[in-house]
This record gives C-alpha cells, structure tokens and sequence, in this order.
C-alpha cells in the first residue's frame, strides 16, 4: 500500500527512533556486559591474587549483553511511539494512532487518516530526538566501564602471586605459632589472672586488662581492635607483647609482618566483655518507718552490702 507523503514522514521519523533506541540498548547491555567482567576480576583478585579480565573468555560477557541489546531493541522497534510518547507529553497520542494507522493495526476513513498524518508529521518536525533519547548518559557510563577494563586487563594477571613468589625466596614468610592471652579482671574483684593458650574467643570483665604475648617469625607484630591498631614490642626473638583494656565487645586481630610489609594471614580472637554488676546495698536497721516529736536524736542504723564478687566468693566457700 502506497502511503501518503505526511505518514512516509511519520514513518520515517518513527524507524530512526527505534534504531536509536536499538543503539541505547546495546550499548547498555555492552556496559553491563564490561561490568559484570570488572567485578569477576575483583573477586578473582580477592580469591586467588590475580585479575582475570585479560583472559578472551570474559570478553563474551559484553558482546552476549550487546546481542541482547540489539533482540531487545527488535522487539521495541513497534514501541518507539509508545517511548517518543513517555518522553514527549505534547503528543497526546497522536503519534500512537498514526503508527498504528500505518501498520494497520487500526483503521480510519481517509480523510480521518490524512488528517492524522498531516498533524503528526508536522508534530514529529518539531521533535528532536537526540533530546528525547541522549547518547551522552550512554556513551559516558560505556567509556568509564571501558576504561576502567582496560586498566584491569592491562595488569599483570600474577601480579600478587609472582611478587609474594619473589619474596618468598629472599626473605622468610610471617606466620603465628602461638598466642597467649593473661586476663586480670581489675584488682578490687580480687579475681585471679587467668591464661588461655590460642583462644578463639576471650571473655573478661569491664575494665580488664588482656595482655596478650605472640610467638611468630616476622619483624613486627601488631594488634587491631575497634577502637584502632597498636604495635606489639619485641621481648625476645620471635616473642611480642602488648596489652590493651578491655571496654566493650569486639574482636582481637593480630598480624604478623616481615621488613617487607608481607603479612601473614591475621587471627582473629572474639572479644565478650562482662558488664560490672552493681552492688546490693539493704539498710536493716531501722527496719521500719520512724517518726519522733523534734529532731534531735539519734539514730542507729546497720547497711548489709554485697556484690557480685563477695557471692562468687560465698558461693565458693559453701561449695
């Protein structure tokens, strides 16, 4: 069927829209495909030590994302009046009715259908479509994508391993034999220090003092809490020692490191701290309401106190 001049304009105007939006979506699923390649080669990274994205395989990611771009712009290519419409509210749907007078899906009179045609065409010539679909947002998320796979792939992909390798043969590796863990609850409890040998798990009282001394084969050893890291000293070859207070819960990690910065895996210790517990006081004497005519006399009066520590010790006793 040969269409009038207005409706080849309207045509015309409606298959550039559809290849722009096929472009958009192809280049999106392009980024996608690149990004879903850069956090691969992260956790690679993180696993193993080595970036992955240099590896051709990966690289099927972003063509499979552009192959979806372009089907899912095939199927969108009869919705490009449909999108032209959502962005362009001026419309008023005239463009809807002339693409589906063109495609046939809906029928007029032909005075009806020229009109349509005359209207939407002179609609269409004041429509920009580099406004109403935008290459910059597209172009500018692909070439960081890019460029940011570029930097990875560029890298050695053993980068991590050959220089752990290197180091391997000159200097020795830092590890952990042993820690011990000496816990003094603070002295008014009178509680005994105790010591656990390679806890996975400390549980001290507020205010506690957890000296803690590691047995390891690097140059420095040091402590990491919540509240920052401190340096452990060197007492002897391949001993360090340190304390910290113990305030609130957390964790324990030490590492052990060589004059090179290679650090061994760290050891975590759980941290548990007790809160103190306040003391009983009752007031036995008087045990009741007093009541005199003036206020001169006195008064006897008998405090019975305990604590949390004075029943431990009880409790200790009768057992």
């Amino acid at each position: 069927m040969t269409l009038p001049p207005d409706a080849m304009v309207v045509r015309a105007f409606l298959r550039r829209a559809a290849t722009r939006v096929t472009l958009l979506l192809m280049m999106h699923g392009f980024t996608t495909g690149l990004m879903a390649v850069l956090v691969i080669s992260v956790a690679l990274w993180l696993r193993n030590g080595s970036f992955g994205a240099s590896d051709p395989v990966w690289l099927v990611l972003p063509a499979v994302g552009i192959i979806v771009g372009a089907v899912r712009g095939r199927f969108l290519r009869s919705q490009a009046a449909a999108i032209i419409e959502s962005k362009a509210p001026e419309c008023r749907n005239l463009l809807i009715t002339a693409s589906e007078l063109i495609d046939g899906t809906n029928r007029a009179d032909s005075y009806v259908a020229d009109l349509v045609y005359r209207n939407t065409a002179s609609l269409v010539e004041s429509l920009r479509l580099g406004t109403l679909l935008p290459f910059r947002g597209a172009v500018i998320s692909t070439t960081v994508a890019l460029l940011l796979y570029i930097v990875v792939a560029t890298r050695h992909p053993t980068a991590r391993a050959s220089t752990a390798a290197r180091n391997d043969v000159t200097t020795p590796v830092a590890a952990i034999a042993g820690i011990d863990a000496t816990i003094r609850a603070p002295a008014y409890t009178g509680r005994q220090a105790t010591t656990l040998h390679d806890p996975a798990r400390i549980v001290a009282l507020t205010g506690s003092t957890i000296q803690l001394s590691v047995r390891a084969n690097g140059s420095a050893v040091s402590i990491e809490t919540l509240r920052g890291r401190q340096s452990l000293r060197q007492t002897a070859a391949g001993t360090f020692e340190g304390s910290i207070v113990a305030n609130a819960d957390g964790y324990l990690a030490v590492e052990a490191s060589t004059g090179d910065g290679l650090a061994a895996p760290r050891r975590l210790i759980g941290l548990s701290v007790t809160p103190d517990e306040a003391p009983q006081v009752h007031i036995t004497t008087p045990g009741h309401d007093l009541k005199f005519a003036e206020g001169h006399h006195t008064i006897d009066i008998s405090v019975d106190a305990t604590s949390s520590f004075l029943r431990e010790k009880e409790s200790a006793l009768l057992a």
